[in-house]
C-alpha cells in the first residue's frame, strides 16, 4: 500500500511491487510475469542417457548427483536413483547445466545438492526433506552450512 516500502519488498525477493490503488491492467501484468517466473523453474529438467534408454529428469526431483565409478547417479525426491552412462570429463563439466541453477551447488569433488531439499546441516551429513540422509564430511558440512544459510537468507529458495 505504501510506494517507501517498495525497496523492502524486494529483499524478500518480489517479483514486483503495486501501490495502491491498483489498475487492473498492471495487477495481470504483474501476475502473467510471476506465473511465468514459476512456470520457467519447474520446467527445468535434463537428459540422463543410461546404458539402455535416456531419461527426462526435472530439476525439482533431484535432492542430489553424485560420481561413483565414473558414472553420475542422481537420488530423487520419489527414492529412486538414476544412473548414467560413464563419463569422459570431470563431474563438475558433466553437471555444469545443473551447477547453472542457483539451486544447485558442489559440496565436494562428486557431490551437486540441491539446496532446496535439504532441512538440516550438521557437521558431516545433510538431512533432505524427504528425510533421507547423506554424509558429506565435517569440511564439507562447515563449508556447506554457510552456503545453504546464504541461499535461504537471501531467499532464493523462494523463487
Amino acid at each position: 500500500a505504501y510506494s517507501e516500502h517498495a525497496l523492502e519488498g524486494f529483499k524478500v525477493n518480489a517479483v514486483d511491487y503495486l501501490v495502491k490503488p491498483v489498475q487492473k491492467e498492471r495487477l495481470f501484468q504483474s501476475l502473467d510475469d510471476t506465473i511465468s517466473t514459476i512456470a520457467n523453474r519447474k520446467e527445468k529438467s535434463l537428459i540422463v542417457k543410461t546404458r539402455d534408454s535416456s531419461t527426462k529428469l526435472p530439476y525439482d526431483s533431484i535432492l542430489y548427483a553424485e560420481l561413483k565409478d565414473r558414472k553420475v547417479s542422481y537420488c530423487t525426491a520419489g527414492g529412486n536413483r538414476i544412473e548414467g552412462s560413464s563419463i569422459r570429463t570431470t563431474f563438475s563439466d558433466a553437471i555444469k547445466e545443473l551447477l547453472q541453477d542457483s539451486r544447485f551447488v558442489l559440496c565436494g569433488p562428486g557431490l551437486a545438492v540441491n539446496l532446496y531439499y535439504v532441512t538440516t546441516v550438521s557437521n558431516d551429513h545433510l538431512t533432505f526433506k524427504t528425510g533421507a540422509r547423506l554424509h558429506i564430511g565435517k569440511r564439507a558440512g562447515r563449508e556447506f552450512r554457510d552456503i545453504w544459510a546464504d541461499f535461504w537468507m537471501n531467499q532464493e529458495g523462494c523463487k
